[in-house]
């Protein structure tokens, strides 16, 4: 008889937080790297719409998270105005 070994498959749950760390490590190191330069750079841009994979970014946004940083959120209705919005952002700074 085979005896019942505890599954190792995760839950819903599980993968959902361990996709939000991987976002919000990722977006530490980011903040980290773009500080650590030590020459005036230009903020970075990041532009987000409603969709559960950003929430780390409106969370962010709301808790004050980045007011130190040199990062500029920009809250679109959609993915269209997203890359609108970078792109003016990008336009701006290149000149």
């Amino acid at each position: 008889m085979l005896a019942h070994q505890p599954s190792t498959r995760s839950g819903p749950r599980t993968l959902r937080l361990r996709r939000l760390q991987r976002y919000l490590g990722l977006f530490a190191l980011t903040l980290l790297l773009n500080t650590c330069t030590g020459q005036d750079q230009p903020p970075l841009a990041f532009a987000y719409h409603p969709w559960p994979g950003y929430a780390s970014l409106y969370l962010a946004e709301n808790f004050g998270w980045l007011k130190d940083a040199q990062v500029t959120l920009h809250n679109t209705p959609s993915a269209s105005a997203s890359i609108a919005a970078l792109r003016k952002v990008s336009s701006m700074v290149l000149r």
